[in-house]
C-alpha cells in the first residue's frame, strides 16, 4: 500500500509542475486594455504642463500619419496638447498583432521624428520630451505618451498593458 501511495504520487508531482508553469504563463499574456481605458489611466496618473484634451480619432490619425491604417484599427482614444508642447496620449487597438507592430514602426520611425524636428525648431526646451517618449506595443495594443515624466508613463504603460 504504501508503495502506491509513492508511486502516485511520484506521477502526480510533474503533473502539479506543470499547471505551476502554466499558471505563470498566463501572467505573461497582454492585457489587451481597451484604448479609451487605457488612456484615461495615463492622463489621470501622470502630470503635464499643457494637459492634453481629446482629439477626434480621423484627425489624430491624420496628424500621426496612420491614415492608412485607418481600415485596421478598432478603436483609438487620442489626447492631445494645444501644440505649444508635444505632450499627447494616443492608445491604438488594431485588427491584429501584426498591424499593430507595423503601426508601432510607423509611429516611431515617421511620426516620432517629424515631431522632433518641428520642435527643435520652434521649441527646443520640448526635444527631451519627444526623445523619451514611450511608444509601447503589446498584443494589438499601441500606445504612445509623451510627457514630462517618462519613467513615471512607462512605469504606468507596464502596469495597465
Amino acid at each position: 500500500m504504501k508503495k502506491l501511495i509513492r508511486l502516485a504520487a511520484l506521477l502526480a508531482l510533474p503533473l502539479l509542475l506543470l499547471l505551476a508553469l502554466a499558471g505563470c504563463q498566463k501572467d505573461q499574456q497582454p492585457k489587451d486594455p481597451l484604448p479609451a481605458e487605457l488612456a484615461q489611466a495615463l492622463l489621470g496618473g501622470l502630470e503635464f504642463d499643457d494637459p492634453p484634451e481629446q482629439a477626434d480619432q480621423g484627425a489624430a490619425l491624420t496628424v500621426l500619419g496612420l491614415d492608412a491604417y485607418q481600415d485596421n484599427i478598432e478603436s483609438c482614444a487620442a489626447y492631445m496638447s494645444s501644440g505649444a508642447t508635444p505632450e499627447q496620449i494616443v492608445v491604438l487597438r488594431a485588427d491584429d498583432e501584426q498591424t499593430a507592430q507595423q503601426i508601432a514602426g510607423s509611429l516611431k520611425d515617421s511620426y516620432l521624428s517629424w515631431l522632433k524636428d518641428s520642435f527643435a525648431d520652434y521649441a527646443p526646451a520640448e526635444v527631451p520630451k519627444i526623445e523619451n517618449a514611450q511608444l509601447m506595443t503589446k498584443g494589438r495594443t499601441v500606445a504612445l505618451c509623451i510627457c514630462p515624466d517618462s519613467e513615471a508613463a512607462q512605469k504606468l504603460l507596464e502596469e495597465q498593458m
